[in-house]
């Protein structure tokens, strides 16, 4: 709690310090999109196959103008993400979707080399809200107490995931008119996402690919 307390603080101190050094517009905005995500996993080889799942994101940001083509964007975001994993052994086959909630704290820094279209860029502090799977097994006798696929149905994994995760994002975004705006973003996990096991080398890395539509008051 401490830590996350201490991040909290940090980010909300950046954009006041922005204000007190510039006059300059500030305005506040609405966005929520689709999240196209996964786990890149590392120190370990997968026996199935990993993919993207569909999620969402939803929250508010503020635009602090720093000079004329530059703007800082923190942002307050609800985000659904998550993983779809499949292993087969035989005749069996294991399905397990991952469903993981974050808040998450993303401060941008963007640009505009012209006209309604921007760059941006920065870090991004992830706070883990929930992380639950789906597992469904078929093709197995589950009354049979030696085969290790016997277990199915929701499980929840916060106990085995951090709390805070650590990521950077790179974009773009096009201005549609003074109100309505579009971008694509890419975020990209710096620090673990998962608490490795006792013996085990394994490190999941968040990856999240957010497609959003903006309003600005």
């Amino acid at each position: 709690m401490k830590k996350i307390t201490l991040c909290a603080l940090l980010c909300f101190s950046l954009f006041v310090h922005a204000q007190d050094k510039t006059v300059r517009k500030t305005r506040f905005g609405l966005k929520a999109g689709l999240n196209i995500s996964s786990l890149r996993v590392s120190g370990v080889r997968l026996k199935g196959d990993l993919s993207y799942k569909a999620g969402f994101h939803i929250g508010g940001m503020m635009q602090v103008s720093l000079s004329k083509d530059f703007l800082m964007q923190p942002e307050l975001m609800f985000s659904n993400q998550g993983y779809n994993y499949e292993e087969r052994t035989g005749a069996a086959k294991y399905s397990k979707v991952g469903n993981i909630n974050y808040l998450a704290l993303p401060v941008m820094f963007v640009y505009y080399p012209i006209k309604n279209l921007s760059l941006e860029a920065g870090p991004q502090l992830s706070f883990l809200l929930s992380h639950k799977a789906k597992v469904d097994v078929t093709g197995v006798d589950k009354f049979d107490p030696t085969n290790p696929y016997i277990d199915e149905g929701t499980i929840d994994l916060k106990n085995e995931s951090r709390t805070v995760e650590f990521g950077a994002n790179l974009g773009l975004a096009y201005k549609i008119n003074q109100q309505f705006f579009c971008s694509a973003r890419y975020n990209l996990g710096i620090t673990a996402a998962n608490i490795k096991d006792k013996g085990s080398d394994e490190i999941d890395r968040n990856s999240v690919f957010q497609f959003s539509i903006g309003y600005l008051f």
